[in-house]
């Protein structure tokens, strides 16, 4: 069959010229590629869960929808900075929830119903109909009730429970009461009472529709729950307020580095050199001349500086990771950072990783102040 004929023009090709590549041996190297692919995924796909590159691409354009609604909802105080910092659960749906709305009213938005239906991403594609039934609901609310709806929405609230300010305006009140005082008293309570008539339809209507979104937003969570936890997750990394960490210093310039660690890097000739010279830069695991605990955050070597573990030498791979000494902010391997201890300068007081020569380092000088050890094996 075809296979062999690939195969065949493979093994001539051995004894060719190997400089020269004819176009029909192209195309058996592409369908060579092409295949090999399929079954690297397919051989993959059954010990493990993986993503096509249109079901990643979907997952990126709801993503991008989510995180979209979620900077519009913080801007508009629908949801608050405290809760993206917090993770509220409430969040959870209120992300789904309000994305209905805002891509409903965008124009030629990812929600844009008058697009064909395979543009639309494939989370949203079920519900069509229901999205078409919003629609022509929203188009028919005011201002006011679609701020309402959107407060519910972001906020669970059932929107019988909450009042427009239409209807609580207190010149719309005034201007009712001496209308009944001036007007003939039939009529304005006739009037009055079609008022309320119409104010509790509208009601009626809002929580018809809080009820339509909140089905489709949770239907999809239900049916999708692994993607939406995950889609979910880089939104509020991406729209929260990140705060530089003052236990971590992080060093990008390779020049920054040698000028905060010369002190190690090149040996001393002079007896003279004080406690503050040695602290500044790396602190260094095997210097026996260190007498006091540190109280100030290391910093941590960048991570594309370094190939090999910093005590045992093995060559960083795929399987063997690095890690940062919290003590020191040198780079070691697991092996090498199996031991963890509570650091005076951290913000919490739990056990973080440290290697093993500030393990034995940090031990000694608690000994040595009276202090109670705190380390512990991880």
């Amino acid at each position: 069959g075809i296979n062999a004929e690939y195969g065949t023009k493979l093994r001539e090709q051995c004894l060719r010229d190997v400089a020269c590549y004819p176009e029909d041996l192209i195309d058996t190297l592409r369908w060579f590629d092409y295949n090999w692919a399929e079954f690297e995924f397919s051989y993959v796909s059954r010990m493990c869960p993986v993503k096509s590159t249109e079901e990643l691409y979907q997952q990126h354009v709801t993503t991008i929808l989510f995180s979209e609604t979620t900077a519009i909802a913080l801007k508009d105080d629908l949801i608050s900075d405290e809760q993206m910092g917090s993770y509220d659960p409430v969040l959870m749906l209120a992300i789904p929830r309000l994305s209905i709305l805002y891509g409903l009213e965008q124009e030629d938005g990812l929600l844009d119903l008058n697009k064909d239906p395979s543009c639309l991403p494939v989370y949203f594609r079920p519900h069509i109909a229901n999205l078409v039934v919003v629609k022509e609901s929203l188009d028919e609310l005011t201002s006011e009730e679609i701020r309402v709806l959107k407060h519910c929405l972001a906020s669970s609230l059932d929107p019988l429970q909450t009042e427009t300010e239409t209807e609580t305006d207190p010149e719309r009140e005034t201007e009712g009461d001496s209308g009944i005082e001036t007007n003939n008293g039939s009529e304005t309570e006739g009037e009055v009472l079609e008022t309320e008539h119409v104010a509790v339809q509208r009601r009626e209507k809002l929580q018809s529709l809080y009820l339509a979104v909140s089905s489709i937003a949770d239907q999809m969570i239900t049916n999708h729950a692994k993607d939406l936890r995950q889609m979910l997750q880089h939104t509020f990394k991406m729209n929260q307020n990140i705060e530089p960490s003052h236990d971590i210093i992080m060093v990008d310039k390779t020049d920054e580095i040698r000028q905060l660690t010369r002190t190690f890097v090149v040996p001393s000739t002079s007896d003279d050199t004080t406690t503050e010279e040695r602290d500044v830069g790396l602190y260094s695991c095997d210097d026996n001349n260190i007498t006091q605990i540190r109280q100030e955050p290391p910093i941590w070597v960048p991570d594309n500086e370094v190939t090999q573990c910093n005590s045992c030498q093995e060559t960083f791979t795929l399987l063997k990771r690095k890690h940062h000494c919290r003590y020191c902010g040198n780079i070691f391997c697991q092996s090498c950072t199996g031991k963890s201890a509570v650091l005076t300068f951290t913000k919490t007081r739990s056990p973080v990783r440290v290697c093993d020569g500030c393990y034995t380092q940090y031990n000694s000088l608690v000994a040595a102040q009276g202090e109670p050890s705190t380390s512990s094996l991880s």
